[in-house]
């Protein structure tokens, strides 16, 4: 599912006017470099329970973001992403393991490898009538 998600971002991004979006980090994995899939650097909306934050960049297989809590290495998560356009809204439900977490000043970075997604639309003025 998130596969889609991502091409979905790198074909839409004029559509859905994701101006921070750009794809980044195409290369082989490397002794530095783990990642086996391209990321696509764009901040959307993350919801995690009560705390919420912006996604840093998504790929197939993971998805980085910021956040003001602190979470635990190797700790099981679940969050939304949010994309809205207009009246329709994509909401990405994400589960998945901590494989990362670094502070940026008062902002936490957590990288997490996804176990399991699910896109769902909901069109926001028919939700608010």
């Amino acid at each position: 599912m998130i596969q889609a998600v991502v091409r979905f971002l790198e074909q839409q991004s004029i559509r859905f006017g994701f101006s921070e979006l750009q794809q980044i980090d195409q290369s082989m994995p490397t002794q530095n470099n783990q990642r086996l899939e391209a990321r696509v650097r764009t901040k959307l909306p993350v919801t995690l329970g009560a705390a919420s934050g912006l996604t840093r960049d998504i790929s197939a297989s993971g998805i980085c973001f910021e956040v003001d809590t602190s979470y635990v290495l190797g700790g099981d998560i679940s969050f939304v992403i949010t994309l809205n356009k207009g009246t329709e809204t994509l909401l990405l439900k994400c589960k998945g393991s901590i494989v990362r977490t670094e502070e940026h000043g008062l902002k936490k970075s957590v990288a997490v490898k996804l176990i399991e997604s699910e896109l769902s639309a909901t069109d926001r003025l028919a939700a608010a009538a």
